[in-house]
């Protein structure tokens, strides 16, 4: 090689380094995953350790369910007596990938799948970034949420992006079949829910509740976000109960 071509080798090799030291794309570190918020949260305390025995509670998740939505009321629940399962999708049996925002922080253990043909006392649905999405677009859950509050007539709660899923409960034939493009059977309910939800749920024909941490309507419990878990858990004995009534908080 001459002395021309080894010249023109070295440029090659240098702004090839140049352009590999300049790339946006770099090697994934924690300080550059956005974690949410630590929301500082503190449990009611337990009064009645057998509060809830005998009712069997039903958690839905998927992957990327924010941890807080999914932990908080699982150890409400656990703490007072309840029977409490988590349910995901079945192509994720095993269970969850838990999260703070889009940065995953734990493993939820499933104890079944949305295809259950369990009976529930009451069914929480969940929030979180990538959770919300794939809830509200799983034919499984959606007809396991139909037949709990519309055929059985069992309470339903739902937490920040839960609250979404509401908008696809729609209405069925007498073989299952979903009115797809019908509205939702859940509509006309006052909610609670996150503030880019809002105009969502209003469009849907829900009665979206400003500045409230968490709403009973009917059957429907519905809460804004992780800021709203407390005021969330407190409202599910009476809800249970069937006593709630129509209520914000």
């Amino acid at each position: 090689m001459n002395l021309y071509s080894k010249l023109c080798l070295t440029c090659l090799m240098l702004i090839g380094a140049s352009a590999l030291a300049e790339s946006p794309f770099v090697p994934l570190t924690d300080d550059l995953i956005p974690a949410g918020t630590d929301y500082h949260l503190v449990q009611p305390a337990v009064t009645d350790p057998n509060q809830l025995a005998g009712k069997r509670v039903a958690i839905l998740a998927s992957h990327g369910v924010e941890e807080t939505e999914i932990q908080f009321p699982y150890e409400y629940l656990k703490s007072r007596g309840a029977k409490v399962d988590i349910l995901v999708p079945w192509w994720t049996a095993k269970g969850v990938v838990t999260s703070n925002y889009v940065k995953n922080t734990g493993f939820a253990k499933a104890q079944g799948t949305f295809r259950t043909g369990e009976k529930y006392d009451l069914i929480i649905l969940t929030g979180g970034a990538w959770n919300g999405q794939v809830e509200l677009g799983d034919a499984d859950l959606k007809a396991l949420v139909y037949r709990h509050y519309v055929t059985e007539q069992k309470p339903l709660a739902a937490i920040c992006k839960g609250t979404e899923v509401l908008i696809h409960i729609k209405s069925r034939d007498g073989q299952g079949h979903e009115d797809v493009d019908g509205p939702s059977i859940i509509r006309g309910m006052k909610v609670a829910g996150p503030d880019y939800e809002k105009e969502n749920l209003k469009n849907a024909g829900f009665l979206y509740q400003d500045n409230t941490k968490a709403v009973v309507s009917g059957r429907l419990l519905t809460g804004v976000d992780p800021t709203g878990l407390v005021e969330f858990v407190s409202r599910i004995p009476s809800l249970l109960d069937g006593k709630c009534g129509s209520s914000l908080m």
